[in-house]
């Protein structure tokens, strides 16, 4: 016999009130008499938040059960979109997710090549915060405990995907603190050690690391660290992701949101700034570099510096090369000048000469008249590159209006001292020195935009010069004695006319992450 269908239906209501949501969604499949009581409003107005109609605008429903369901299942977006609110469908419990704008992001604000704000479909957010790529990740944020459930423990998570082709983001630190009682260095000290990357990470670095897990909204999530909110008066808890000591390339990440943080606090933004974070994105041998030019930058901060030397490359050694720094990575990148190059037929005057050029860095530019076989090298020892990090060397040049002979040219990589010119010369690549209008009738076909992405024709470049790719290496512990790149063109003996020639650029590739 049922016998709770015999007890009053207030009875059953406030029994079924100090029980979970959870539990009172089932109890009607223990008693019959449990129905009626377990859909009232008594009991599901118990279950939402006294606060709940302060926290987000009335909604549309017919009942507190169906409003109860509707902030689990959709959750809302208020302040304007800083973040979202939802409910624990389990507990009741409030749950917060803030949007990435409101995130304190390293190098998100203002810097297009470390960072860009893109919409996307899967997000609650108008903007998501996209990765481009950075050495110094560090994502960080705060809440108040006074907004969250109190007596209740809570987790932070970060909410990401990753996108084709990422890196750098297999292994980083996370944690969480009390602001006002956890310093940075405290918390720092404690941190657990988490993966972007899940079962990419190799097998024996997977001990104690914490990895992602799929989320029903087809997101990516990873706890950073665990706290309880006592009674709501311990001021704001911050939780961080961060990996600031490995100094290599990291690209690919999309951040949504992250769970439970926001607000960038000045003590943050005074950090990166200071002299001593931008000192440790220059070279540890910059000083001695800068030393080597005749008008070495004055600068007030190194950040200052940091970014004149991204920006304005510098002459070294007598004009013999520039220098200069990758803005995505702060690795080093040379340009030789074309005084320092070998060029085939250099020393006639009827074939090659030197011209000032008005858009050139260096003294002199090497212009070719008329040659029959072309053949342009240029060298650098490994040493002075940064180390483990894959190089690109690029021909920098000019087309005269009327130019002949450079449709097509092989371009060769080789550790001098490993691989002798007849070996790389079998795995040379065919590059293209004419630009896309000038030669459009020779690039017809599918092939066009395999051409175009492999860096096998001409680019400009932001100094008014074209680029073209020769080849790339990595440059590993920088002991592998020098690296030569090399254009040549001599088998087909047709004449060759109307380069300008700035030089061979060695710098870090960049890799293009496909969205």
């Amino acid at each position: 016999m049922d016998y709770f269908r015999l007890l009053p239906e207030g009875c059953v209501s406030d029994i079924l009130s100090f029980t979970s949501p959870k539990d009172a969604s089932t109890s009607s499949a223990i008693s019959r008499g449990f129905k009626s009581a377990a859909e009232s409003d008594v009991i599901w107005e118990k279950f939402l938040l006294d606060d709940y109609q302060d926290i987000v605008s009335p909604r549309v429903c017919s009942s507190k059960r169906e409003l109860y369901f509707s902030l689990c299942d959709s959750p809302v977006l208020i302040d304007g979109g800083k973040l979202s609110f939802s409910l624990d469908k389990k507990t009741g419990k409030k749950c917060y997710m803030i949007s990435a704008r409101e995130l304190a992001i390293s190098w998100g604000v203002d810097t297009p090549w470390y960072w860009e704000w893109i919409s996307h479909p899967d997000s609650r957010f108008s903007e998501v915060a996209h990765l481009k790529a950075v050495s110094w990740l560090d994502i960080r944020g705060t809440i108040g405990t006074q907004m969250l459930s109190r007596r209740t423990k809570y987790v932070a998570y970060l909410v990401f995907k990753l996108v084709e082709g990422h890196e750098g983001l297999e292994i980083a630190n996370a944690f969480v603190r009390f602001v006002d009682r956890v310093s940075d260095k405290e918390a720092e000290q404690r941190a657990s050690i988490v993966s972007l990357v899940g079962k990419k990470v190799r097998r024996r670095k997977r001990k104690n690391v914490k990895l992602p897990r799929k989320r029903g909204d087809g997101w990516m999530e990873i706890e950073l660290g665990i706290f309880f909110n006592d009674s709501g008066d311990d001021g704001n808890v911050e939780a961080r992701l961060m990996d600031i000591t490995r100094l290599h390339g990291k690209g690919g990440l999309i951040v949504q949101d992250a769970v439970r943080s926001t607000i960038l606090s000045k003590g943050f933004k005074f950090i990166v700034e200071s002299d001593e974070i931008w000192e440790r994105f220059l070279p540890f041998d910059y000083q001695e570099i800068i030393d080597r030019s005749e008008f070495p930058p004055v600068c007030n901060t190194k950040k200052e510096l940091f970014f004149s030397l991204c920006d304005s490359p510098i002459l070294l050694d007598g004009g013999k090369l520039s220098f200069s720094l990758d803005k995505h990575s702060g690795k080093k990148c040379f340009m030789i000048a074309p005084r320092q190059l070998t060029i085939s037929w250099g020393d006639n005057a009827y074939f090659r000469q030197w011209r000032r050029h008005p858009d050139s860095r260096f003294s002199e530019v090497a212009y070719l008249v008329s040659v029959r076989g072309l053949d342009i090298r240029g060298r650098i020892g490994t040493e002075m590159l940064s180390p483990k990090t894959d190089y690109a060397a690029y021909l920098v040049f000019k087309l005269k209006n009327v130019s002949n002979g450079l449709e097509s040219a092989n371009a060769i990589i080789r550790f001098v001292n490993y691989e002798s010119d007849t070996e790389t010369e079998n795995q040379a690549n065919t590059v293209k020195l004419a630009t896309w209008t000038q030669n459009r009738r020779n690039f017809g076909g599918d092939n066009n935009q395999q051409i175009i992405a492999s860096g096998k024709i001409p680019k400009m470049r932001d100094d008014g010069w074209l680029e073209v790719e020769l080849g790339y290496f990595n440059s590993k512990k920088g002991d592998d004695g020098p690296v030569e790149a090399r254009l040549i063109e001599i088998k087909r003996l047709h004449y060759k006319a109307g380069l300008f020639v700035e030089g061979i650029e060695f710098r870090p590739k960049i890799i293009e992450y496909k969205l």
